[in-house]
This record gives C-alpha cells, structure tokens and sequence, in this order.
C-alpha cells in the first residue's frame, strides 16, 4: 500500500483557502472575529479534516469545534493506512504499535511526504502515523499563513492557530506553548 501525501497537502491546502474565504462570506458577520483557526484530524475510526473557528474572546484547546457536518473533509485512506500497519485481535495494550490490541499483521506501507521522500512504514506505530499527518497540517496551515490566507479574517486581540488529532495523539503547540509560538495576531 502507498499513501501520497503530496494530493492531501494540495486538497487540504484548498480547504483552508475555501473555509476562510466561506467564514468571511458568510459567517463572519454573525459569529464574529475568531481566536483560532482550529484544524483537527482523525485517522483512527473513519479518516476525516475539520477546518473550524473557534469565536470565543480567548481560545482554549477543549475540544469545542464549530463546524457542520458537510465540513468534514473525508480522508478514509487515512483510515486504510493505519489499519494496515496496525491490524488488532484483542484489547490488550500493545507497546510495538502504541495502542491497545495485539498486531497480528501488518501489510507492507510506503508514505510519500510533500517534499517526495518516501518513508518504509513496516514499523510505524499509530502515534508515529499521527506525528506525520500533524506536521503535514501544520507545514500547510504555516503555508496559508505566510501567504496571507488568513489575512480576510476577523480576529480578535489574540488569534491562533491550533492543530491537534481527535485522539489527542498529537498536537501543535504544545498546550503550554498555546497563545506564544502559534500566533496570527
């Protein structure tokens, strides 16, 4: 199996370009400035992107998103990727693959990141498959910010931006380091 992260960068790129360009058109108005541009991310069950606004005066990492349903950006082969390095029998933790249920197969995966470099992933664990999607989004999300993407918003005094898995696997910032090395404004 190979997943090619270079067409995610590219669609998930657009994403955050049509969310943007979406609040500003149509939600901004009633909901008002924004303290984060929150991207979450799930690979485990189903394999989706959420691109959401968080309009509260101070952003906190509480798991509150406001989205819809036809925001859901799917990415089942996400989902497929992981399950083919980690296929479980049983619900005991299992420290090779970092979570719970023993690997009784794994299926051969390469992982080709944005830049080209292909990546073995025989050994890869769900916390490691995680870390890459996370800085994939984060390369991105740093991307749309030094082109000015989030420059339509309105933002309150403090806006940041915010990544993290919905399995709290991996996050950026670091949650002490929210407000300080991630900041738009």
């Amino acid at each position: 199996m190979i997943l090619d992260l270079r067409n995610d960068a590219q669609d998930i790129y657009k994403l955050i370009v049509k969310r943007v360009k979406d609040y500003v058109a149509n939600e901004a108005e009633k909901l008002g400035p924004v303290s984060a541009i929150g991207i979450t991310y799930e690979f485990s069950q189903r394999g989706w992107v959420i691109v959401h606004f968080d309009n509260r005066a101070e952003h906190k990492r509480d798991g509150q998103m406001n989205y819809s349903r036809k925001e859901v950006f799917k990415r089942p082969h996400w989902f497929a990727t992981v399950k083919a390095l980690c296929y479980f029998n049983t619900s005991d933790f299992d420290p090779e693959c970092g979570t719970y249920g023993r690997v009784i197969k794994r299926k051969p995966v390469t992982i080709i990141l944005p830049n080209g470099t292909r990546k073995n992933a025989a050994k890869m664990t769900e916390k490691t498959f995680s870390a890459i999607l996370g800085r994939l989004l984060k390369q991105i999300a740093l991307k749309a910010k030094q082109e000015g993407r989030y420059e339509p918003l309105p933002k309150h005094t403090i806006c940041q931006l915010d990544i993290e898995d919905f399995n709290s696997t991996w996050a950026w910032p670091k949650y002490e380091q929210l407000g300080k090395t991630n900041r738009l404004r």
